[in-house]
């Protein structure tokens, strides 16, 4: 029997060892310092890619907030409107305006032990696109992980621009005349003026006050105590607004206070005013303000 032994094709033998030659100047060439650069490359272009994604973030946000400006109109804005108007314009819980309702509840939900709430500011272009949303008359959602002072500042922003103020006109200037009584005469004239305002004005007055407290309760870790949080909000009232802070339980239960807006508006505002009338702080206040009228006569 013949036994046939199979050749090697010279062909395919050359052909396997340029294989492996090329195979090993290829292994050969990843060396320390080429791996190294396209690490580096590599990093590079993920830092690219991370840059790019934050300022397409940042341009669609202020392109978004230039969108919904173009939307505001007369019927749909709520910030610097006339308090009022806001609850007319949109529907909120327990005629608290809807900005106003919603920082709360997140503030006291997730940022009450915050540090320097209400004294470290917000970023603007956020604060300016919660805005634009609300006065567009869009839904609002505050993702959990949104920065405190970013939602402080919005609630400062509609606070600050409401015009007359959370009192009201004529609330608000009695109150000033509150600075520099003694403190048991600043409670007394609280609970007189807070007699005297329109409801929806009392109950923001009674909304906020409860919701500094409750940040006050925790200045052990916030840094945040009445006078500090008096001092940043309402920096020319901050002697009377740091006790009705610190009283705000005593003074909104009073069975005066809480049952006085339940009858008809326009009689109860007079009856408060007689009522509220009676008190010496307020009778001084009274005199005072008949006199600066009679000389401006």
């Amino acid at each position: 029997m013949k036994v046939k032994f199979k050749t090697l094709n010279p062909t395919s033998n050359n052909e396997r060892k340029n294989a492996k030659q090329t195979q090993s100047v290829k292994i050969k060439s990843k060396t320390p310092q080429s791996l190294w650069n396209e690490l580096r490359k590599t990093k590079s272009s993920k830092s690219a890619r991370m840059k790019t994604k934050f300022d397409n973030s940042l341009e669609g946000r202020l392109k978004r907030i230039e969108l919904l400006t173009q939307q505001i109109t007369d019927e749909t804005r709520i910030f610097g409107e006339d308090l009022k108007k806001v609850l007319a314009k949109r529907e909120s819980p327990g005629k608290i305006p809807l900005p106003i309702y919603d920082c709360i509840s997140f503030l006291n939900t997730h940022h009450l032990e915050e540090e320097g709430l209400y004294r470290i500011p917000g970023n603007k272009i956020t604060v300016d696109l919660y805005r634009a949303l609300y006065d567009s008359g869009s839904e609002v959602e505050f993702p959990e992980n949104e920065e405190a002072g970013t939602i402080a500042s919005l609630l400062l922003s509609f606070v600050k621009e409401l015009p007359g103020g959370i009192l009201s006109s004529q609330g608000g200037a009695l109150f000033r005349e509150l600075r520099g009584l003694q403190p048991n005469e600043i409670l007394g004239g609280i609970k007189a003026i807070l007699q005297i305002i329109p409801e929806e004005n009392l109950i923001l007055t009674r909304e906020l006050m409860w919701h500094l407290n409750a940040v006050s309760n925790n200045c052990k870790i916030n840094k945040m105590t009445t006078i500090n949080l008096a001092t940043c909000i309402f920096p020319s009232l901050s002697g009377p607004i740091r006790i009705m802070v610190d009283k705000c339980f005593e003074i909104f239960s009073d069975p005066f206070i809480t049952s006085s807006k339940t009858i008809n508006p326009e009689q109860q505002h007079n009856n408060n005013i007689i009522e509220a009338s009676s008190s010496p702080q307020m009778k001084k206040l009274h005199s005072d303000d008949r006199h600066n009228n009679n000389n401006n006569n």
